[in-house]
C-alpha cells in the first residue's frame, strides 16, 4: 500500500482554497486547517492518507517532577563533560 503524503496547504491549492471542504475531508475543524495553512515546510504538520499528523508542543511549565528530575540530570551530565565550562551555580535544578 503506497501511502499518500502531503500538506494543508497542498489541499487548500487542490480545493481552491476551500478551508471548509478542507476540514470536513481531515475530519477536523476550520481553525485547525486554518491554524497549519501557512506551514508549508510540514514543519507543524503532515497529512498521510488523509489523518492529520500534528507535533505536541514543547514541555512547558507545570511538568511532572520525573521530567524536571530529567532536565535536571541532563544539566548536571552536560557540566561533567571537560570541554564545558561550568560552575556550580549554573546547573538548572529546577
Amino acid at each position: 500500500m503506497k501511502a499518500e503524503i502531503t500538506t494543508i496547504p497542498e489541499l487548500l491549492i487542490k480545493t481552491y482554497g476551500n478551508m471548509a471542504e478542507v476540514s470536513r475531508y481531515l475530519g477536523c475543524y476550520r481553525a485547525t486547517v486554518k491554524k497549519y495553512s501557512k506551514d508549508v515546510n510540514a514543519e507543524g504538520h503532515v497529512v498521510i492518507n488523509g489523518r492529520l499528523m500534528t507535533i505536541y508542543k514543547k514541555r512547558v511549565n507545570g511538568t511532572s517532577s520525573l521530567a524536571k528530575e530529567l532536565d535536571g540530570a541532563v544539566s548536571i551530565v552536560k557540566c561533567i563533560k571537560p570541554e564545558a565550562d561550568c560552575k556550580s551555580s549554573q546547573i538548572n535544578t529546577r
